[in-house]
């Protein structure tokens, strides 16, 4: 994966990281992303392809038919590459291969993912924050155009990934263009404002439940 230097998504998490209400502090990142392979990528995505092969039972039950694919699809196999790969560009202290498929939720729509990250947003403060995702989502879909994109988001393994403990909330999702072939990688973590920093969190399990009761919103 290549990261692919955006001013504007640069500065849109330049904003959110000077963002302290009362005794919570932000530490997000928005970031876009080539699907470019390089060996060791496509390495990855093969052995992806040949782990679960050995074991049907694993081949994709986490998701849903939106999805549209199973481990036995080169395809999909390579979208969990570009996904691994991109954690692993973006978290370049930590080695993110063993991460499962099963680890990454399929969300129904780009409208949920909207909606979740509009709502944690706001709860910072609402006034401010509804101008902000406003140009926030502009730059985003110029960026990777939502309307085509796959959404989706990462469930942290505590025992495996880099993850400290105290986060208030957290997100964290994929929007992954196939036509464009890019992916635009976006997480962001509240704490507070008190608390010694430790390396960035990831989505919680428990999270993810919320996802499925939130309303979305129209594109």
């Amino acid at each position: 994966m290549k990261y692919l230097e955006t001013p504007a998504l640069s500065a849109l998490s330049s904003k959110l990281n000077l963002v302290t209400e009362g005794d919570l502090k932000l530490n997000c990142r928005i970031e876009l992303y080539s699907c470019k392979m390089s060996t060791v990528q496509k390495r990855l995505s093969r052995k992806l392809r040949e782990d679960y092969l050995r074991d049907t039972e694993d081949a994709f039950t986490s998701l849903n038919d939106k999805s549209k694919g199973r481990m036995d699809d080169p395809e999909t196999c390579k979208i969990y590459g570009y996904l691994i790969s991109t954690l692993n560009a973006s978290f370049p202290d930590y080695d993110f291969s063993s991460v499962k498929p099963g680890q990454f939720r399929c969300i129904d729509s780009v409208a949920i993912a909207m909606s979740d990250i509009n709502r944690h947003l706001c709860e910072v403060s609402e006034v401010n924050m509804r101008n902000y995702t406003n140009e926030l989502w502009d730059e985003v879909n110029d960026a990777i155009r939502l309307r085509d994109c796959l959404v989706y988001s990462y469930i942290s393994d505590m025992s495996d990934d880099p993850l400290s403990e105290g986060q208030i909330w957290s997100f964290n999702y994929f929007f992954y263009n196939k036509e464009l072939k890019k992916v635009l990688f976006m997480a962001c973590t509240a704490k507070s404002a008190f608390q010694i920093p430790e390396p960035f969190p990831l989505f919680s399990a428990a999270e993810q439940e919320e996802l499925v009761d939130d309303d979305p919103i129209d594109l």
